[in-house]
């Protein structure tokens, strides 16, 4: 039975609302880095089913209000912005046409103490809890600062597109603790990108190659390789383990062989997730929901 309450979902479960951006050009917030060591950041068969409109897995609403209170929080930077009156301009079109990315800018601002370079574009992201501001509001476990490699390849794209602005933040904002962070972002004239004076080792000449396998996929109509996996494998556990990607509980037990459910989170709340695994049998003899249902937990 629908209550007064219940009407608060209305808007966000409205197909209109949730279908109202173009499919024939690749999202810049999807995009990464086809490297020698394979892909990094953004799935390519993820980009590739949704720009042959396939049918998405049902979103929860509580998901769905996660995405609209990211949005919120940038808009009240926004404001700030503007009642400091550094602002220029927000949610600024950008468009690559030879390589057929699109997205929007957030935010660009004028800093008015610069004597050259004043315009600075930003990219925030709204983070919350512990494990979203480890190296990117507050240093990770070895002291390191780092935004996550799909905000990279983000705001890389746009700072190629928009060469004449020579600044570009990434800027983190944790809406529980309203705490912030900014990641200065360089491409130097090679290409590579450098982060807050840090070489990442990647580079816009990585981040075209990964949009030009998407479109020479979506042209065929034949998906790319899977770039990641739901629930990883032994080999697999172990190896992220040696990477210190897991905590001292977890990296334990695998040590130890026993089970331990993780896998890439670009799978983990994939609108394409079913569609890709299907009938695939993942570790531990699971499929798909299975696998998604003990991660989720």
């Amino acid at each position: 039975m629908w209550l007064p309450e219940n009407y608060f979902d209305l808007p966000l479960l409205n197909p209109e609302i949730q279908s109202m951006r173009r499919i024939d050009y690749i999202y810049a917030s999807n995009l990464g880095f086809l490297t020698e060591d394979g892909v990094k950041g953004g799935c390519r068969r993820c980009e590739f089913y949704r720009m042959r409109n396939t049918e998405k897995q049902p979103r929860s609403v509580e998901s769905l209000r996660v995405g609209r209170y990211g949005e919120a929080v940038a808009e009240v930077e926004v404001d700030l912005a503007k009642k400091a009156r550094i602002y220029v301009d927000d949610e600024v079109s950008v468009i690559d046409h030879k390589h057929r990315i699109s997205g929007r800018v957030d935010l660009i601002i004028i800093d008015p103490a610069a004597s050259s370079d004043p315009y600075i574009g930003i990219e925030h992201k709204s983070i919350w809890g512990y494990h979203s501001i480890k190296g990117t509001i507050v240093p990770d476990a070895r002291g390191r600062f780092m935004p996550k490699i799909k905000h990279i390849a983000q705001t890389a794209c746009y700072a190629n597109i928009l060469s004449g602005i020579k600044r570009w933040w990434i800027r983190y904002l944790c809406r529980d603790v309203a705490k912030t962070r900014k990641h200065e972002l360089v491409i130097l004239d090679n290409g590579r990108i450098s982060v807050s004076g840090v070489d990442t080792g990647l580079s816009i000449q990585q981040i075209h190659a990964w949009a030009d396998s998407v479109i020479a996929h979506v042209r065929t109509n034949t998906p790319p390789p899977r770039d990641f996996t739901p629930l990883y494998n032994k080999q697999q556990l172990k190896a992220a383990a040696n990477r210190g990607e897991f905590g001292k509980t977890d990296a334990n037990r695998i040590s130890r062989n026993n089970k331990v459910y993780k896998g890439d989170f670009q799978c983990k709340y994939c609108d394409y997730s079913h569609t890709c695994w299907a009938g695939e049998t993942l570790p531990y003899d699971m499929n798909i929901q299975q696998a998604l249902e003990k991660l989720r937990k």
